[in-house]
């Protein structure tokens, strides 16, 4: 997620007390904003396939013969942590369950109190540096935001990629947010909207990806690197981006960045 947002945590297992159990410890780690159980992987899948969801806790057997490794590109940007009591489901289908680049860890049941604490610590990891970049950029590149030009005879839509965003300023007039793309010196605007759901919106499709600077604006860690106390265009050929950053802020993108330069 980032920047301190809880978020949704998806469990789904066929076994009722361990549905339960996993769920009720979950819940009272505080680490999620609500945690939601489904007796069926299907059931799971088009939850999340309609909900932004932060973490999805899936066994890998069902009744059924359904594996649950099988069904994560269904849901590629949705990190994932597999359960099971077989250990010979990992050793025999390790190249097709590797192949996710949304599988954020493994644990083993029965679930205990080691389990949940191994499962609450990969999350935190998770949440403070994202999953594989790659798969955040891949969704930066088919999801989409409507932004504004008034340049044009009359104000004109546009479906921006979330990857072309290189940063957002609060803007007087229109009052709103305008947007600065990369190699696009048109200026695009977001009427009407604030900072802080902005970002949330951005955050909740592409998890730390972008990053809030309180007051001043959303710079994306893709397309903008720290220079000094300024975040500067990094990816923009034809024109220059540049945010300053205000003190207290630069610890925090010092180490977001770090990770998005490795």
């Amino acid at each position: 997620m980032g920047q301190n947002e809880k978020g949704v945590c998806v469990v789904a297992d066929d076994d009722p007390v361990v549905l339960e159990d996993l769920c009720e410890r979950l819940q009272s780690s505080h680490e999620f904003q609500d945690v939601r159980p489904f007796g069926r992987i299907s059931e799971a899948i088009a939850y999340i396939q309609t909900h932004p969801v932060a973490l999805f806790i899936t066994d890998i057997e069902f009744p059924d013969g359904q594996l649950g490794f099988k069904h994560l590109s269904d849901v590629p940007f949705t990190p994932v942590i597999l359960m099971s009591v077989h250990s010979r489901y990992m050793l025999e289908h390790i190249a097709d369950i590797a192949a996710n680049k949304n599988l954020a860890g493994y644990v083993p049941k029965p679930v205990t109190e080691d389990v949940c604490r191994a499962i609450i610590q990969r999350y935190r990891v998770i949440r403070d540096e994202g999953l594989d970049q790659s798969v955040v950029k891949a969704m930066a590149r088919v999801r989409t935001i409507e932004l504004y030009r008034f340049d044009t005879v009359r104000p004109r839509s546009f479906e921006i990629r979330y990857s072309e965003i290189a940063m957002i300023e609060v803007s007087r007039k229109p009052r709103g947010l305008r947007f600065c793309l990369n190699n696009n010196s048109y200026k695009y605007y977001l009427v009407s909207a604030q900072l802080k759901s902005c970002f949330e919106e951005l955050n909740r499709y592409c998890p730390n990806l972008f990053y809030l600077i309180p007051r001043r604006g959303i710079v994306s860690l893709w397309n903008m690197a720290l220079s000094g106390s300024k975040m500067v265009s990094v990816r923009s050929d034809n024109v220059r981006y540049e945010m300053d950053v205000p003190k207290s802020s630069l610890p925090a993108l010092r180490k977001v960045t770090a990770v998005w330069s490795r």
